[in-house]
C-alpha cells in the first residue's frame, strides 16, 4: 500500500510479506465452495481458532488441488494504533493490478497472486485474539472465495438467501435495506435462510446453484451445514407500507448484482469478467423487486 495508509505505518509500504517469518507449522483445509482452501504457516492458536469457526467444512486431508494460502508474523509497529471504539465498519484499501491485489485492513495485510494459479499470502500481528477468526481471517477468507468464484464462472452477493418449494431466491440490497429484517421473518416462519449479509452462487451444468456458507449478518441462523439449492430468483429488497412483487429490467438487475458484489466489483482490471459471469446468470433465472413490511405477508408472494 502507500504511505498515506489509514492502516499500515509509513515503513511497511515497501515490506514483502513473504519474507516476513511463518507464524507456525500447523495446517487447515477447509471444504468450502470453490475450494478446498489451504492454510499453511498457523500457529496452534490460529489453526484451533479457525477449526472451531468452520467446522463443518473441515477436511482431514491435504488435497493437490488447494488454494494455498501462508500466514506471516507481522510486528504491531506494522499497524497504525486506531481506535476502535465505536467502530462500526472497516472498509479495506486496494491496491490493483492485472497479476495480484494488495490489500490492507485493520491488524491484516494480504496480497492476492493470480498467475500462474490463484494463491494468498496473508500477514497479521494477532495471534491469540478474538479479532484474528472474525476480523481477520474471515476478511480475508471472504475476499479469497469472492475472487475464486468469479474465476468460475460465480459470483458471491449482498443479499438474504431464503429457500422455499426447494430453491434459494435471493433479495439483494445494502446495508438498511432489510436483509435481515426479511431473514428475521423467513425464520419466524420455518423457512430455510441461508444467509442475511453474504451468499455464493456457482454454476452447475445447467443451472445455477446457491450454497449455504457462514457469512452472515445480524441475524442468528440455524445451525450450519453443508448444503446447496437451485437458484430460484433474484430480487432487489426495498422496505414500505406494503407487500408487492414488480417487474426489474434486465438492466437494472445487472447494475444492481454488480453494485452487491462485493471486492471483485472495485478491480478494474477483472470487472468485465465479473459482468459477463453475471449476465450469464440472470439469462438463467428470474428476477423482480420485492417491497415488503414488517408483518411477514410477503412471504406469500414467493
Amino acid at each position: 500500500m502507500t504511505s498515506g495508509s489509514f492502516y499500515l505505518a509509513p515503513e511497511t509500504d515497501n515490506m514483502d510479506l513473504e519474507q516476513a517469518p511463518l507464524w507456525g507449522n500447523e495446517t487447515v483445509i477447509l471444504d468450502f465452495c470453490g475450494g478446498p482452501y489451504r492454510f499453511d504457516g498457523l500457529s496452534h492458536s490460529q489453526a484451533q481458532a479457525i477449526r472451531q469457526r468452520y467446522r463443518h467444512y473441515l477436511l482431514p486431508q491435504v488435497p493437490d488441488n488447494s488454494i494455498i494460502t501462508r500466514l506471516h508474523r507481522l510486528d504491531e509497529q506494522c499497524f497504525r494504533p486506531i481506535d476502535t471504539r465505536g467502530w462500526t465498519y472497516e472498509r479495506m484499501e486496494y491496491r490493483h493490478a492485472l497479476k495480484q491485489v494488495e490489500v490492507a485492513g485493520l491488524k491484516l495485510r494480504t496480497r492476492l497472486i493470480f498467475a500462474p494459479r490463484l494463491r494468498g499470502v496473508l500477514g497479521t500481528s494477532l495471534d491469540d485474539h478474538p479479532w484474528f477468526s472474525g476480523l481477520v481471517f474471515e476478511n480475508y477468507f471472504r475476499m479469497l472465495v469472492a475472487y475464486r468464484l468469479l474465476s468460475l464462472g460465480g459470483v458471491m452477493l449482498h443479499s438474504a438467501g431464503i429457500v422455499s418449494g426447494g430453491k434459494a431466491r435471493l433479495f439483494l440490497g445494502h446495508s438498511g435495506a432489510g436483509k435481515s429484517t426479511l431473514s428475521e421473518q423467513a425464520g419466524r416462519h420455518g423457512l430455510l435462510v441461508l444467509s442475511d449479509d453474504l451468499n455464493v452462487l456457482l454454476p452447475e451444468k445447467k443451472r445455477i446453484q446457491v450454497e449455504k456458507v457462514p457469512f452472515t449478518g445480524t441475524f442468528a441462523q440455524q445451525p450450519d451445514s453443508r448444503c446447496s439449492f437451485p437458484l430460484g430468483g433474484i430480487f432487489k429488497l426495498v422496505q414500505g407500507g406494503t407487500n408487492h412483487l414488480d417487474e426489474l429490467g434486465p438492466g437494472a438487475a445487472l447494475s444492481l448484482m454488480l453494485s452487491c458484489s462485493p471486492f471483485v466489483n472495485e478491480d478494474p482490471f477483472r470487472f468485465d469478467q465479473l459482468a459477463a459471469n453475471l449476465s450469464r446468470i440472470l439469462k438463467q433465472t428470474t428476477t423482480g423487486r420485492l417491497t415488503f413490511n414488517r408483518d411477514g405477508g410477503c412471504l406469500r408472494l414467493f
